[in-house]
């Protein structure tokens, strides 16, 4: 599989949807029955956790490429269509505005290499005029 970094940007204390493209091994697109579990982790620039969890692979991975979802489209290359995971980010994860958070999601495969493949947004947050 292999690790991707996207970049993203919200106000403080706003929720975000995570999409990527994953590509397992030997080059297919990730499928529900390629994955043991899938856990995340969102921590601050200084490294400081914020939340850590589980994420239920049924809600998560879609085993054809969902090629409708203009989020996606509007921001990638031409040809570039499509993706393969995706899920709503809370906004309690995003607490402070002018951070940098990371969000990590690590899938491990359910046959094959014991890899856990790392998944990383690099969030940023701009602040809210009410706070």
């Amino acid at each position: 599989m292999s690790a991707l970094i996207t970049a993203s940007v919200g106000f403080e204390d706003g929720s975000a949807y995570m999409m990527a493209r994953i590509l397992g091994l030997p080059g297919a697109y990730i499928q529900q029955a390629d994955i043991t579990s899938i856990a995340f982790d969102v921590r601050r620039s200084d490294g400081s956790s914020v939340i850590s969890g589980t994420l239920d692979k049924t809600a998560v991975i879609f085993d054809t490429l969902e090629t409708t979802d203009s989020r996606w489209n509007d921001q990638k290359p031409a040809g570039d269509i499509g993706h393969n995971m995706a899920f709503n980010a809370l906004a309690t994860w995003f607490p402070d505005g002018g951070e940098v958070y990371t969000v990590e999601v690590l899938i491990v495969p359910a046959t094959g290499a014991t890899l856990q493949v790392p998944v990383h947004w690099k969030h940023s947050t701009v602040n809210r005029f009410s706070s």
